[in-house]
């Protein structure tokens, strides 16, 4: 027996699965607005504070905006999913790390 798409209610259990799935794609359409900026205001609040207490020097707040750059690593705090700010964050430690070693120890060259 070939089970052919249905629309409307589920003529095994009787839920309307189709409007679920409706449903989902307008939750997902409202966390982000046409600008790439995620909808929820009080998420765009955390991340220009996350921004700030990061401390880039280059950062970029004018119109809303939470853009920073510091050794080669740019951070869109806005628009970027936030797996790939954490990414960015570590390697962004890293970095400050390796920089803030005497050249000596980061050559690995003896005293």
């Amino acid at each position: 027996m070939t089970m052919l798409p249905f629309r409307g209610r589920c003529h095994t259990c009787g839920y309307d699965h189709d409007a679920e799935t409706q449903h989902w794609r307008d939750v997902l359409d409202l966390a982000q607005r046409a600008d790439g900026m995620p909808a929820s205001a009080d998420e765009r609040y955390l991340r220009r504070l996350l921004a700030a207490r990061v401390g880039m020097p280059c950062t970029y707040y004018d119109d809303g905006e939470a853009f920073g750059q510091e050794h080669g690593i740019s951070i869109d705090f806005m628009r970027e999913p936030v797996a790939d700010i954490d990414a960015k964050l570590r390697a962004l430690g890293v970095a400050r790390f390796e920089c803030a070693k005497p050249p000596n120890v980061r050559a690995n060259l003896p005293p």
